[in-house]
Formats: structure tokens, sequence, C-alpha cells
């Protein structure tokens, strides 16, 4: 798992060193749960992220 992160956070660096990126945060609702997923992306790459804060800063 934690090889996992590590390259999804490689994947979410490099495309940040791109022109530009486009950031959307919406509502979701799971398993009876709020909640929100943030998606970071480009023509190049593609990222998203679920959690229970609205927050863009990763831990």
């Amino acid at each position: 798992m934690l090889t996992k992160i590590f390259v999804l956070d490689q994947i979410l660096a490099a495309g940040l060193q791109s022109d530009y990126v486009t950031v959307n945060d919406s509502d979701v609702r799971h398993q009876g749960k709020n909640g929100f997923v943030t998606h970071i992306g480009n023509d190049f790459f593609i990222w998203f992220r679920s959690t229970a804060s609205k927050s863009r800063l990763i831990s």
C-alpha cells in the first residue's frame, strides 16, 4: 500500500510541473457517509483523492 501511495504522489508531483492544471472539489456520498473528492488534472494526467474533509492540503 505504501508503494502505491508513493507512486501516486510521484504522478501528482510530475503533473503539477505542467503549464496548467484544473482542480475540482465535489461532494460525494458513499455507504451512507458524506465526503469529498478532489480532482486535479489536465490533458495528460488525472489524479483523484477522496476524503472526509474539503481541505486540499495533503497530510
